[in-house]
């Protein structure tokens, strides 16, 4: 394993200290597995004060000081540098304290799986304790220690195995299995917070369907996903979908793009079918409502998570909006699209819709490239798409004789709809003139 510079020499300047110090974590396991290590940090004997000591005159941040983790940046290049620490009690979700050692196994010990336990050092290459790199060569997913007392030390890591799992192709082991499915019901005690960094890391996976299927098999898809998890077994009679609600959605979210956003919203467009479903005359499924109705489960659901107002606004034009590539684009259309979520927003929702159309029986994929097509020349002709565009305002209109009040916020609205229909005449001495017509009552 070769390190790059700047971390040999923070493992020299340890060592020179007389501090033991290795590569521990994801930088280990990714080159055991045949991938470029994004990051790299390390573990030492040194105690955060003899990290300051040791890296005096060099750039430190001491965020995570109380926990025993000092930053050094370096090249621009931020590494964690962290004390041993000795196995401490937990609540269930976090520690409650923590213990600093000496010792590298002791701080191996207390990490949650197998392949996340191994540490590097150029002379004495890995220090493997617990079987680490044989699960990596198998394949497997396996904890440190009995997984009934680690998951129960921290209910996070039955979603980390998921993370792990999907993101890696591994199998996990029937002790984490096991137990994972006893302490399901615990899930809703972490913090929304835990819950939204895990998930966002599993849906931008490569394979965010089979992580969904994961998470049904270990029985936390129903705490995490609740809404999501009702819609299994909902048929959808007729000629567009041979999937249930449930299975459907896994074929949307599959097609999506790796955008948070999107792949969050394509999880949520179509829960609201839940209770929105009936029969028509023809015994086919009508579910008349249903983005409306997804929409709050959204908020129910996802509420908690204290994910930014953007993203939950983001998300909830998805969703309210998947529907409306039903009928054909116009370019009025995709202007009021664009006047709501704006261009990054429309853009996301042709990639819902598109995922979408293809996971039913007839993807009226012409109706997209329209709609597609319409932005591409809004965008290119600089088309106004909201009254902020607009080369008017009101202080134009009082000019000629309007006065504040309802009848010149009519106006401006009227010109709004008229340059969306004819964008060239968005102009003021053009609409200077329509809004005399339309004083007149000439409209």
């Amino acid at each position: 394993m070769i390190l790059p510079e700047y971390i040999q020499w923070i493992l020299s300047k340890l060592e020179e200290n007389l501090y033991k110090a290795y590569v521990v974590g994801g930088a280990v396991r990714d080159f055991l597995l045949g991938l470029r290590p994004s990051d790299y940090d390390i573990a030492t004997s040194a105690t955060p004060d003899e990290i300051e000591s040791v890296f005096q005159g060099e750039r430190l941040l001491f965020v995570g000081k109380s926990f025993g983790t000092v930053i050094l940046i370096k090249d621009e290049v931020k590494t964690e540098i962290t004390t041993f620490r000795k196995e401490g009690k937990y609540d269930g979700r976090k520690p409650v304290e923590v213990i600093f050692s000496k010792e590298l196994k002791d701080d191996l010990s207390r990490r949650d799986f197998t392949m996340n336990a191994i540490a590097y050092h150029p002379r004495e290459g890995f220090i493997d304790y617990f079987g680490g790199k044989k699960d990596l060569e198998q394949r497997l997913l396996r904890m440190v220690g009995p997984a009934e007392i680690r998951l129960n030390e921290d209910f996070l890591r039955i979603i980390r195995g998921v993370r792990f799992s999907n993101r890696f192709e591994l199998k996990l082991d029937s002790d984490f299995l096991f137990w994972a499915n006893k302490y399901a019901d615990l899930i809703p005690k972490l913090s929304g917070e835990r819950i939204a960094q895990e998930m966002e890391k599993i849906l931008l996976g490569s394979s965010p369907k089979q992580a969904i299927l994961l998470m049904d098999e270990l029985g936390i898809l129903k705490y995490v996903f609740p809404s999501v998890e009702l819609t299994k077994g909902i048929t959808q009679e007729g000629p567009f979908h041979s999937m249930d609600v449930f299975n459907h959605t896994l074929a949307v979210l599959e097609k999506t793009p790796p955008n948070f956003v999107v792949r969050l919203s394509a999880l949520y467009h179509d829960v609201g079918k839940v209770n929105t479903k009936f029969l028509d005359e023809h015994r086919n499924a009508r579910f008349f409502g249903h983005e409306l109705e997804s929409v709050k489960c959204f908020y129910k659901d996802i509420g908690r998570w204290n994910l930014s107002a953007q993203v939950m606004k983001q998300c909830e034009f998805l969703i309210q909006r998947h529907m409306t590539c039903a009928n054909p684009y116009t370019k009025k259309h995709v202007k009021k699209l664009l006047s709501i979520g704006g261009e990054k927003g429309v853009r996301a929702l042709f990639a819902l819709q598109r995922a979408d159309m293809l996971s039913t029986n007839f993807p009226y994929l012409n109706r997209l490239k329209e709609g597609k097509l319409a932005l591409q020349e809004i965008i290119k002709e600089k088309e106004a798409y909201s009254p902020k565009m607009m080369n008017i305002n009101g202080n134009d209109l009082k000019t000629i004789g309007f006065v504040e009040g309802k009848t010149l916020g009519e106006c401006l609205n009227y010109l709004y709809q008229y340059i969306l229909d004819y964008p060239k005449e968005n102009t003021k001495e053009c609409l200077l003139k329509m809004a005399e017509i339309w004083r007149k009552g000439g409209a």
